[in-house]
């Protein structure tokens, strides 16, 4: 790096700065895929020292924003490397064209997204907190941004070991706080019905309340952030608004792909009907051909 790249401390970051920190974190995903163990701290460092004028908790926060422009364009984060509540607008282009300067980047994260979780269980610690909505505006309709070329949430979402681990994550969490509650009848009545009955019934745990009345979740389990979006499914939004008074989504996050000191999930909850506590966007549509139709 020259002395007419260098940015300038305290002001914001040049074109060129951005576009080097956004084919590090591009070239740190493709790394943290293919199952190489790093320290982010020392990658943040090494960047630091390479754009000489950003400290190292100003190169952290870039990769966090970097993280949320990955996610407005469809593609998950890097794991473990959460995104910001806010969406940076002048990082959009950037990572645009970082993304298609890296071939390998696709199929790196279609591997992400269907790898097979830690086999041991994993606690599940419940956080009272719901995310804020991370804002995804026009701003992502770059003219050169190709955005994903598959649909990654829902590809993971088709995961369904990463999905019963989670189930099983947030089983074992109910019957553990039925006990503590001293609910122990409650707890071994406890039913992880989407194995015991199938899938079809909008719910994957069939639960209870320490009064006795039921709680019925359904679990929603990514390896990302509390802000990755996740689907429902027309069953399960019908199933919520007819069962409102017990019903519960449980989203569980930052699931881990390797085993970890800590080896704990966290998750939050939404209690009710989906179309309230959810902002529900139309994705995809079932169609048919429309036969009264004389115009072709």
């Amino acid at each position: 790096m020259n002395e007419y790249q260098l940015g300038t401390e305290g002001k914001p970051w040049n074109n060129f700065e951005l576009d080097l920190i956004v084919r590090r974190y591009l070239q740190l995903y493709v790394r943290v895929v293919t199952g190489e163990k790093i320290v982010k701290e020392r990658i943040y460092r090494e960047i630091s020292e390479e754009l000489k004028v950003r400290s190292v908790s100003s190169v952290a926060l870039k990769m966090s924003n970097i993280s949320s422009v990955m996610l407005g364009l469809g593609w998950p984060h890097i794991p473990r490397l959460g995104p910001m509540p806010h969406i940076q607008n002048a990082l959009v282009d950037h990572v645009s064209r970082g993304i298609n300067r890296i071939k390998e980047l696709d199929n790196a994260v279609a591997d992400l997204v269907n790898q097979k979780p830690v086999e041991l269980a994993v606690e599940a610690e419940i956080i009272n907190t719901i995310p804020k909505t991370l804002k995804l505006d026009e701003s992502f309709r770059s003219d050169i941004s190709l955005n994903a070329t598959r649909d990654y949430i829902q590809l993971e979402a088709k995961n369904a070991q990463l999905g019963l681990a989670g189930e099983i994550s947030i089983l074992e969490y109910e019957e553990k706080r039925l006990r503590n509650l001293g609910a122990v009848k409650l707890a071994n009545r406890i039913e992880h019905v989407s194995v015991t009955k199938g899938d079809g019934l909008g719910y994957d745990i069939h639960s209870f309340e320490a009064d006795g009345r039921d709680k019925l979740i359904e679990v929603k389990t990514t390896t990302g952030s509390n802000y990755v979006p996740f689907y429902v499914s027309r069953n399960e939004l019908r199933v919520s608004q007819d069962q409102s008074d017990f019903y519960c989504l449980s989203r569980v996050y930052d699931y881990p792909l390797s085993h970890t000191p800590r080896q704990k999930v966290k998750f939050y909850e939404l209690n009710g009907r989906l179309d309230r506590t959810c902002e529900l966007r139309t994705e995809t549509f079932a169609a048919v051909p429309n036969s009264f139709r004389k115009d072709y």
